[in-house]
């Protein structure tokens, strides 16, 4: 909706500052109106929820298990990094491996499960990896973990699970001790039999909707059944497309590879619940505090979510999560990770849906911003993290993290540009001043044109006419909230600053890559040659690649792989690619668009 009366818009600055006030008065309630015997009470269930994590010394957690004693004809060392991983994984029994790339998740991974195994804790793990890293998966089992039997039921199609049945078409139990591998394309055939999904899909659809009430009771309210049918569908849909039981194989450990696959399980803010006094004291869901959102759950997030809380509640744990990078810096991905590994833990800690994880930790704001079509909003923003240290050691409660400079991992010799540093024996030192390289590129005649409007309007000037069909306004966007638009009409004088304000900042962005991404230059749409020659970054940037390609050439050495990253003007991809084909000299199989805006 787009607010054009004033009044209306002096309501919703009154909102966007309420919750700061609230904060702010029930601060000064907790520190100077309390009585001590009340504020002796809120410290000790604080410390009770939140400071009862003691850090583990995981030297003192008895490791033993079955392993090669060779591998390449060299004596097999457990390194202390891989004996920590089994060590983390055993004593929380769930956990996640966010071991930098080159450190060893693979082999961690494969001596948890060893361990697992030997020690009794589970008889028939599944592995769940990516396409393209099965065969290495298989070859990695047997390379460390010989002994072990190996079920490679790939994507679980109808030949592999015909092969797999009995002659009668029942399905067998996976060998004791034996360890299942299969694709993310294979997990999604795995389901539960009908008793079960009927035991787990209540409790599991009202964890997804962050409610501890019955269905029958959301149902006593439209609004709420509307507002999570999504999530309903997406549950039905995961448990739809499945060809064998859980409850048949046996599986009782999950091991999820590449994990941030997953990670989008709970993607909104859900209200909780209260009590209706109008609808027969029924319990309905109130409207939430929050209004971020990532779009929709992915359909590999809630099967994994719930084949890890079908064996966390049959086993107690028996979860290993494995990724490099588990989360961005999203409070909605955290708490989706952290609820794979062990939701259990979390209603332990009170912390049992979004609403209270963002209570406890996340400071919100409504702010006034521009869109990606410049027209001015006031939106739910994330200023930052409230407790973080609590918030810290409840991540690192659940998580492993190692970097590759930790435990020595060989590194290439990185040159970054600008270039300050280089790598000696293995550390970073900085460069004397005369060997330090710059990359301060001026801005072309046209763009310095540019931005003296850009900088004249943001000081009140005249304003810029545009036409809104920028190509530059197709950058990929993250999470986002409820927006509200706001005619400029219902804004007072410092609002409407601020919006001049954030506009050119919106715009210089885009005109300091190029002219052309600019909505308001009337330059239209660019050839391949415009677009390159006008912006001096693209040009340098096409320039550093053809002496790249020249330095192989002239060498007779295979040609380096580059990745170009741009976050906006997606739209203008080809023309990259066009002068990368006709100026540099790769052919046109030689040079790919990836984009999730683009689908050919």
């Amino acid at each position: 909706k787009v607010i054009y009366d004033a009044e209306v818009a002096a309501f919703e600055r009154l909102k966007s500052r309420t919750k700061q006030e609230g904060d702010r008065l029930f601060s000064i309630f907790l520190n100077e109106q309390l009585n001590v015997n009340d504020k002796s009470r809120v410290e000790i269930q604080w410390n009770r929820d939140f400071n009862n994590i003691v850090g583990v010394n995981y030297n003192k957690i008895p490791v033993a298990f079955r392993m090669n004693k060779y591998i390449g004809g060299q004596l097999l060392d457990v390194r202390p990094e891989k004996r920590d991983a089994v060590a983390f994984t055993t004593n929380n029994g769930s956990g996640l491996l966010a071991y930098d790339v080159g450190v060893g998740k693979t082999p961690s991974a494969i001596f948890t499960i060893s361990q697992f195994i030997d020690l009794g804790y589970c008889s028939r793990p599944i592995v769940v990896v990516p396409n393209q890293t099965y065969k290495q998966w298989i070859s990695e089992f047997e390379s460390f973990a010989g002994h072990l039997k190996i079920n490679a039921l790939y994507n679980l199609s109808d030949s592999i699970i015909a092969d797999f049945k009995a002659v009668n078409g029942d399905t067998p139990e996976l060998p004791n001790g034996s360890v299942t591998i299969v694709t993310y394309e294979g997990m999604k055939k795995i389901g539960f039999n009908e008793q079960t999904e009927n035991n787990l899909f209540s409790s599991l659809t009202a964890i997804l909707m962050q409610s501890t009430e019955d269905l029958s009771a959301k149902k006593a309210d439209r609004a709420a059944v509307k507002a999570n049918a999504k999530t309903e569908a997406l549950l039905g849909v995961a448990l739809s497309r499945t060809k064998l039981d859980i409850e048949d194989l046996g599986i009782d450990y999950m091991c999820l590879d590449e994990a941030h696959a997953a990670k989008k399980v709970f993607t909104n803010v859900a209200g909780e619940a209260e009590e209706n006094l109008g609808n027969s004291g029924k319990a309905v869901a109130k409207k939430s505090a929050y209004t971020l959102s990532a779009g929709t759950p992915s359909g590999n997030a809630i099967k994994a979510f719930t084949i890890c809380q079908y064996i966390q509640r049959k086993t107690g744990g028996n979860t290993q999560l494995l990724t490099a990078t588990p989360f961005t810096n999203s409070p909605l991905e955290i708490y989706s990770m952290l609820s794979m590994i062990s939701h259990r833990e979390l209603v332990k800690q009170n912390l049992e849906n979004l609403n209270v994880f963002f209570d406890n930790f996340i400071e919100v704001s409504y702010e006034m911003v521009i869109n990606s079509k410049m027209k001015p909003q006031r939106k739910q923003v994330i200023l930052g993290y409230n407790n973080l240290i609590v918030m810290q050691d409840l991540i690192r409660r659940f998580i492993s993290y190692k970097t590759g400079e930790e435990v020595g991992v060989k590194r290439p010799n990185k040159i970054v540009i600008p270039l300050r540093e280089e790598l000696v024996d293995n550390v970073r030192m900085k460069l004397p001043e005369e060997k330090q390289v710059d990359s301060i590129l001026p801005m072309s005649a046209l763009q310095r044109e540019l931005m003296d409007k850009i900088t004249d309007y943001a000081s009140g000037g005249a304003d810029i006419a545009c036409d809104n069909t920028s190509v530059g306004d197709d950058n990929e966007s993250g999470e986002g909230s409820e927006e509200i638009d706001i005619s400029t009409d219902a804004m007072d004088d410092k609002e409407k600053a601020g919006v001049r304000v954030l506009k050119a900042l919106s715009w210089s962005r885009n005109l300091a890559l190029s002219p052309y991404l600019f909505d308001c230059s009337g330059l239209g749409t660019p050839t391949y040659e415009q677009y390159i020659t006008t912006s001096n970054k693209l040009l340098y940037t096409m320039e550093c690649i053809a002496s790249i390609k020249a330095h192989h050439e002239n060498n007779n050495t295979p040609q380096s792989g580059i990745v170009i990253y741009m976050d906006r003007g997606v739209k203008l991809f080809s023309l990259i690619k066009e002068w990368l084909v006709k100026k540099v000299g790769y052919s046109d199989d030689e040079v790919g668009i990836i984009s999730s805006k683009l689908y050919s």
